[in-house]
């Protein structure tokens, strides 16, 4: 869900930064099995814009062990050349991380990344049966794809040390 109310204010975001891709806030609700809200977290940071590609690697990597804010496609906007340019779409066959490798090959040509402080999502977490998570957790053969994916695109930074 996003809060219609903030739409303006990302566009204008959008506009001032020009980056190749500004990343969003958002708050997760968690519910229990009666559908009332046992807690509630947000996930968000201060404004801050990283300009070169290592740093944009070194920051991704490290979000992922943190908030796990680079992870989703969902909560930011891409520059829609870098897409068409490389070709970039996403993989259909799994399940599960389809986004963050989606997102490694799109930040592997990004030079310039804009952490807003916006919040304007709102996920809602529920145990329920049918949940594609539930289902797609347990399967080796996602993880491995994710995990291959991962070492590659660590492979930028190789050399430096992650603060």
């Amino acid at each position: 869900e996003i809060c219609s109310s903030n739409l303006e204010k990302i566009l204008q975001e959008n506009e001032s930064s020009r980056s190749d891709m500004i990343v969003l806030g958002w708050n997760i609700i968690q519910k229990n099995i009666d559908g009332k809200i046992v807690s509630r977290r947000n996930i968000t940071q201060p404004k801050q814009k990283i300009f070169s590609n290592k740093e944009v690697v070194s920051k991704s990597i490290r979000s992922f062990s943190n908030n796990s804010r680079m992870y989703n496609l969902w909560n930011r906007i891409y520059k829609t050349s870098i897409i068409k340019n490389n070709k970039l779409k996403l993989r259909e066959d799994l399940k599960l991380g389809e986004d963050v490798l989606f997102n490694f090959s799109f930040l592997e040509h990004a030079n310039e990344v804009y952490f807003s402080d916006l919040d304007p999502y709102y996920t809602y977490e529920e145990n329920s049966p049918t949940s594609i998570v539930n289902t797609s957790r347990m399967n080796y053969g996602f993880w491995k794809e994710n995990f291959k994916a991962l070492d590659s695109f660590s492979e930028i930074v190789k050399d430096e040390k992650l603060e």
